[in-house]
């Protein structure tokens, strides 16, 4: 059984081209990427990319759930016979590693760093000691003491080279004697300067702007263009934006759409154009669900972003 032609024939006959292009969308490829033109050529090359990447299983889980009718496991166990599928194999018992043992150098390097960073905050404790401002006074102070030394000596010498008394009857002739004393030598005060007051300079403030809503009443949005979907309850699918407008499609909870447009205010919410996934109608059709959706109602939300 040649699983690659089963494969090819099953998508071919059971998707059309767009239920293609919604797998594409919906598994992360970009439809227009993959070779050639016509729906077989995409079809192959579809098939070709999942097998390359070993990812068949994949693709066919993601075909079953959309069509479980298809025979997709038979297609699968073919596959997993011609060795596209890798099976899996037990884990070897012992197959851990062993923790990583630090080697010479690295313990040699984390010691190096250890001491480094002991210097460094030793550094920062013993440094300001050194600036502090008493040790400063303390060297300040002793030019003052040695001045006083000097003061003394010229004191003595002064004393020392007065005149002896000149009369011998052993009376001692009072003479008056210069002391020295400490004058206090008068030092101009500061003058005190004026200082302006602080005044307040006004600062012109920009006065607030009212910014009108885009559309009252309707609650914060969470989509933009580009996102995709999924409503949270049954949403009717209108022509144009505005729930008085007709109906083209009513779909249940569940069901995923890409935002393509929008959005618009009517109705006091928001509106989004979107494009559903193709769906099959009672009469066998394939339907691609495009039109208007509300994303709210009375304050609950019928669509939630996927991205």
């Amino acid at each position: 059984m040649n699983w690659q032609a089963e494969l090819r024939q099953a998508i071919m006959e059971h998707f059309s081209e767009a239920d293609i292009k919604a797998l594409c969308f919906d598994m992360g490829l970009d439809y227009e990427e993959l070779p050639g033109d016509s729906k077989t050529e995409k079809v192959i090359g579809l098939i070709d990319y999942f097998d390359r990447m070993d990812e068949i299983p994949k693709l066919i889980a993601y075909c079953s759930r959309y069509r479980p009718n298809v025979p997709w496991d038979e297609i699968e166990q073919a596959a997993e016979t011609d060795g596209s599928i890798p099976e899996k194999s037990p884990p070897r018992i012992g197959a851990y590693r062993k923790p990583r043992q630090l080697s010479g150098s690295m313990i040699a390097a984390a010691a190096f760093i250890f001491l480094a960073l002991t210097i460094i905050i030793a550094a920062l404790i013993v440094v300001p000691r050194l600036n502090q401002p008493g040790r400063v006074e303390v060297a300040a102070e002793r030019p003052a003491v040695n001045q006083s030394a000097a003061e003394a000596n010229e004191n003595t010498v002064a004393a020392n080279s007065q005149p002896e008394n000149p009369q011998g009857s052993g009376a001692a002739a009072a003479t008056d004697t210069a002391v020295p004393t400490d004058e206090a030598t008068p030092t101009s005060e500061p003058t005190p300067t004026a200082t302006p007051a602080p005044t307040d300079t006004p600062t012109a403030t920009a006065a607030p702007t009212d910014t009108p809503e885009f559309c009252p009443g309707a609650p914060p949005t969470r989509l933009s263009i580009g996102d995709r979907a999924r409503t949270t309850s049954t949403v009717f699918i209108k022509s144009d934006p505005g729930s008085s407008n007709s109906t083209r499609f009513t779909v249940g909870a569940g069901r995923f759409m890409e935002i393509t447009g929008g959005p618009e205010c009517s109705d006091g919410t928001l509106w989004y154009e979107i494009e559903g996934v193709p769906f099959t109608s009672s009469t066998g059709a394939r339907i691609a669900a495009i039109g208007w959706v509300a994303e709210s109602n009375e304050g609950e939300y019928l669509l939630e972003p996927l991205n």
